[in-house]
């Protein structure tokens, strides 16, 4: 099980941090001035209580894999809350994805996380491809994706960067399945992408995995999952 993490150059990391934060003060406002009306920006106290092993459990040996959080305090930010600002930035961002890969690249979801927000497990199998999350946290290490390793039996809880954090992995649509939540003690922008097409590694990405994984046992068999295998060999075809 492997999600990567920042796998794009540092220019685009930061033209997709410019994007969502020159967003973040209007989406805030909106969100705030719909509060007063419609209060849709909500403190849960017992948030962490939704995302805990505890939780996953639950729903972990079910017959059917939960493919979305029902359990879940977030806000949409599409239409309204975002404005055309926001709607413009997404298809930009979408439009660099489509040239890096050169294959369809849908939007996934937008979303801020207010602070106590989070969504609880789930595993997105009813939608399976490589998927991409660009998020922007107001404050460094307050913020994560949370995930389930079932090779080894233990939840990772990966933390945003102050700013932009980008990940990359994989959703089957069989078991193992890449069972994940998020939380946040901050405000939390994330816009998801779907991509359809034969993704590569990041040349440097690939470099410092490869010098991970050389001269582990069972480097090439247990360490490279199906998964990680096809990356590296795209990346060393591209």
């Amino acid at each position: 099980m492997r999600v990567i993490r920042n796998p794009f150059s540092d220019d685009m990391n930061r033209e997709f941090c410019r994007l969502l934060e020159r967003n973040y003060n209007d989406i805030k406002a909106h969100l705030m001035w719909q509060n007063d009306v419609k209060k849709t920006v909500k403190t849960i106290p017992e948030w962490k209580d939704k995302i805990d092993r505890d939780s996953l459990m639950e729903v972990y040996s079910r017959k059917h894999s939960l493919d979305k959080g029902r359990t879940r305090n977030l806000n949409h930010v599409e239409g309204d809350v975002g404005g055309q600002r926001l709607s413009n930035d997404v298809v930009k961002i979408r439009k660099i994805l489509e040239d890096k890969y050169g294959g369809e690249v849908v939007v996934s979801g937008q979303f801020y996380y207010p602070p106590t927000g989070f969504m609880g497990w789930h595993t997105n199998c009813d939608a399976p491809c490589e998927r991409f999350y660009i998020t922007w946290a107001s404050e460094d290490k307050k913020s994560f994706f949370r995930y389930y390793d079932y090779e080894k039996d233990e939840i990772i809880t990966d933390y945003d960067d102050k700013g932009l954090t980008v990940r990359q992995f994989n959703i089957p649509d069989r078991p193992p399945h890449l069972w994940h939540c998020v939380g946040s003690e901050c405000d939390r922008l994330s816009i998801g992408f779907r991509v359809y097409c034969n993704v590569a590694l990041d040349i440097n990405t690939f470099i410092e995995l490869e010098k991970m994984l050389v001269g582990k046992e069972g480097t090439h068999s247990n360490l490279r999952t199906d998964y990680v295998t096809k990356l590296i060999n795209n990346a060393k075809h591209s």
